[in-house]
């Protein structure tokens, strides 16, 4: 019997740039964990790690917005191409670091901040490039499969890492490898069409963009919601080399922990699209936090790595489902001249709330235990699920663009 291939992989241009992005994906998580389990083995300390985790994404707390605007503003393409280069010098540093010094923990932060400065400033234009690939019917299984393919990275990415951190030297080697899976996506990205470029206007302007957002029921609902989550969410993975040594686990139990989230988060974009033409986008965005809430409670409780596979897998699941449905979402009822801005203010309610988290977590997690630290973010995530599926708003669901003329008007 023949396998259905998903519309988007039919289209030459966006098959080569989904599959590029996959595998610098999964060079990136490769790094994350590397660098993770190197501070981690220097420091002992999972407030360490969380303020890695802030070094890598706490940029997007100031720089996503800017990355919105340039989105709107100049061609994509550059905007990308700029970006993965600098990615891909953060990585070769990296490896210099990991193969001819100590590997003292400094080093490895500023580099991964460095990496985090670029990736703030992509994300932007390459969320908002998918719809200038497909045709608008497409969008939200176009966006699924991007955030399927993100967790396929997540599964592949971890997975090996952990194996390459027992060999001699493996961390350098994930550094190498990453610094190489950039190279892809710098080629492919000649092939995008000039209408990846996003509309050069003088009111595409972050205080523009912002002031639309907030005028906006739906989004605004999203992208709060998103800020929550992620907040609530992110430490189980951020923390995860702390929380694999909890658990009694060593480099193979962190990359099998990430690798079994990420594998549920693959099997649940599956299904994703369809569980939301059913219930509702709205509904279905606040029932995977729910979801997640619980999950990410018996994770955190669980006694080995081996039990807590499957609560990751199935919280990897929820996760995809809160954020797949939230970008899908903001793409399909925003203007094509506001995407850019709209997305970067999705990605910095996700990015944003996962740098602080890391760092208020793991400081909670050296008081109280990394494990209990975790364990009491699912009371929080859950009062907010359970008031988000009392007080729906419909217009997350809406069909196509909202009315956008806040975004014409001058902003003060």
């Amino acid at each position: 019997m023949a396998i259905a291939v998903p519309s988007p992989l039919r289209s030459p241009v966006f098959r080569a740039w989904w599959t590029a992005l996959q595998l610098s994906n999964a060079g990136t998580w490769m790094q994350q964990v590397a660098a993770g389990w190197l501070v981690f083995e220097a420091t002992n300390s999972a407030a360490a790690v969380g303020l890695l985790g802030l070094a890598q994404r706490g940029p997007s707390l100031f720089l996503t917005p800017l990355g919105g605007r340039l989105a709107d503003q100049l061609d994509r393409r550059v905007v990308l191409a700029v970006t993965l280069a600098a990615q891909l010098a953060a990585a070769i540093g990296l490896t210099l670091v990991a193969t001819f010094t100590d590997a003292d923990p400094w080093p490895l932060i500023v580099l991964s901040c460095a990496g985090g400065i670029a990736q703030a400033l992509q994300y932007p234009a390459q969320l908002a490039t998918i719809s200038a690939l497909v045709p608008p019917e497409e969008l939200h299984t176009a966006v699924s499969l991007n955030s399927a393919g993100f967790n396929l990275a997540r599964v592949l990415g971890p997975a090996a890492a952990g194996g390459l951190l027992l060999m001699s030297n493996g961390a350098a080697i994930c550094f190498a490898l990453n610094a190489a899976s950039f190279a892809l996506p710098l080629l492919v990205l000649r092939r995008l069409p000039a209408a990846s470029a996003g509309s050069r206007t003088a009111t595409a302007t972050v205080r523009s963009g912002i002031a639309h957002a907030r005028s906006s029921p739906p989004l605004r609902r999203l992208i709060v919601g998103c800020a929550v989550f992620t907040f609530c969410a992110a430490p189980l993975t951020i923390l995860a080399p702390a929380y694999a040594h909890a658990l009694g686990g060593g480099p193979d139990a962190l990359g099998g922990l990430l690798a079994a989230f990420g594998a549920g988060a693959m099997l649940g974009a599956v299904a994703v699209v369809r569980i939301s033409r059913r219930l509702g986008r709205g509904r279905v965005i606040a029932s995977a936090m729910a979801g997640y809430a619980a999950f990410g409670l018996v994770a955190a409780l669980a006694p080995s790595p081996l039990l807590a596979a499957l609560p990751c897998a199935l919280a990897g699941a929820c996760w995809l489902g809160v954020f797949t449905t939230t970008n899908a979402s903001i793409q399909v009822i925003t203007a094509d001249h506001l995407r850019g801005r709209m997305l970067a203010l999705y990605l910095w309610a996700l990015v944003g709330p996962m740098a602080i988290s890391g760092v208020v977590v793991g400081w909670i997690a050296g008081l109280a235990g990394t494990r209990a630290a975790l364990a009491s973010l699912s009371v929080p995530l859950a009062a907010y699920a359970a008031f988000a599926l009392a007080r729906p708003v419909p217009g997350i669901d809406a069909a196509g663009p909202e009315h956008d003329a806040a975004d014409l008007q001058p902003v003060p």
